[in-house]
């Protein structure tokens, strides 16, 4: 480029001008670069000495957290208590007793189906069965001939090879039919059925039925779904902080519906979810034969014992889009933010959900919340 320029403008002038450039490369680069840092660099805190004198502050200090744990979760059933009807062949509905909400006791009738291939499996049994008579008969006569030496010892090797084979197949026949709920031992050519049942494997109520007359239902499909809530529980998620005082055994009260159920805590999860910070907890009720059902929300209370933690005077709560939270501050006036979402509160005090949100010495702030946060650096 110094060399256009000289050609255009003459050596004296093109120097000026080649300075100039990278003068302004320079600046342009720099205030690149400051924008950058500025970006990569979001605030998490802010150092501002000269508030200190115009706040209200006061100690974080050690309060016993209150005893009663509040959380939430859901009701649920165990899985040997849900059920999904389906059939090992496929077949057309032909018949559906009940609708959903349905109480069925355990063995009632809830579908009917049917299928040609129903009847040709029945008669393939059926000449499977006449087959291994006949070689069953025909064995006996060649091992009766082998022992007098009047056999063929090649033929009465494959006689019993053929038997072997064919008792094999006779009895998966057997097996599929029985599944299907034929009872293959009476089974004749004039009693082949065209339909087979599906009945309640248990006692319970019917939730879902997403077939109907007509439809072809393939094998494994769903036919009917299930849940027996006689053994119903609720699944708790406690947060991290709460953790430290909660046992199995312990007491609860979940509420649902605007009623109380009052139950125990049976067993405590070993993992903690890396996104809400709280860990799965077991419980059972004592009653729940009324107003309950599977995947209802729930609010609950667990009777812990009480337990010293640091906590911030009420005042300090202050919210700014969409986020509640407190200012804390250490002597040499750099503040912080302690995200107070999901926190615990009793007289007059805050206990936050995050462990470690709160160091010994920290300076909340109570009064004047709102001169920190006009100071606060933009994320942006």
């Amino acid at each position: 480029m110094n060399t256009v320029l000289k050609y255009l403008y003459g050596p004296a002038l093109a120097a000026g001008l080649a300075a100039g450039l990278a003068g302004c490369q320079s600046a342009s680069d720099a205030a690149a670069s400051s924008q950058e840092t500025e970006a990569a660099a979001p605030a998490a805190e802010l150092i501002a000495p000269d508030l200190l004198g115009q706040l209200s502050l006061e100690p974080a200090a050690m309060r016993n957290a209150p005893g009663r744990i509040l959380c939430n979760g859901v009701v649920d059933a165990p899985p040997q208590s849900l059920a999904t009807l389906s059939s090992y062949v496929g077949g057309m509905v032909r018949e559906i007793r009940p609708i959903p909400g349905d109480y069925v006791a355990k063995g009632a009738l809830v579908a009917v189906l049917e299928h040609p291939d129903f009847i040709r499996l029945q008669q393939q049994y059926l000449e499977t069965r006449s087959a291994t008579e006949f070689l069953r008969k025909e064995f006996e006569r060649q091992q009766t001939l082998k022992a007098s030496d009047a056999g063929i010892a090649r033929t009465f090797e494959q006689t019993q090879a053929d038997l072997g084979a064919q008792e094999a197949r006779l009895a998966g026949l057997a097996r599929e039919l029985r599944l299907l709920g034929v009872e293959v031992s009476g089974l004749q050519p004039e009693t082949l059925k065209s339909t087979w049942e599906i009945r309640a494997p248990f006692s319970g109520y019917v939730t879902e039925v997403p077939v109907n007359l007509g439809k072809y239902v393939a094998p494994q499909e769903a036919i009917c779904e299930m849940v027996d809530k006689g053994h119903l529980h609720v699944e708790l998620q406690v947060f991290e902080k709460d953790l430290g005082r909660v046992r199995e055994g312990q007491k609860i009260e979940a509420t649902v519906g605007g009623r109380t159920y009052p139950g125990y805590i049976k067993k405590l999860g070993q993992l903690v979810d890396p996104q809400t910070r709280a860990l799965g907890v077991h419980a059972h009720l004592d009653d729940h034969e009324v107003g309950l059902y599977p995947g209802a929300f729930i609010d609950a209370v667990i009777l812990a014992e009480s337990a010293p933690a640091l906590a911030v005077p009420a005042a300090a709560r202050y919210e700014a889009e969409g986020e509640t939270f407190c200012f804390a501050a250490d002597a040499a006036g750099r503040f912080r933010k302690v995200d107070l979402s999901r926190s615990t509160e009793a007289g007059g005090w805050i206990w936050p959900a995050m462990p470690g949100a709160l160091q010994p010495g920290d300076r909340i702030v109570v009064q004047g919340q709102a001169l920190v946060a006009a100071r606060w650096p933009s994320e942006q």
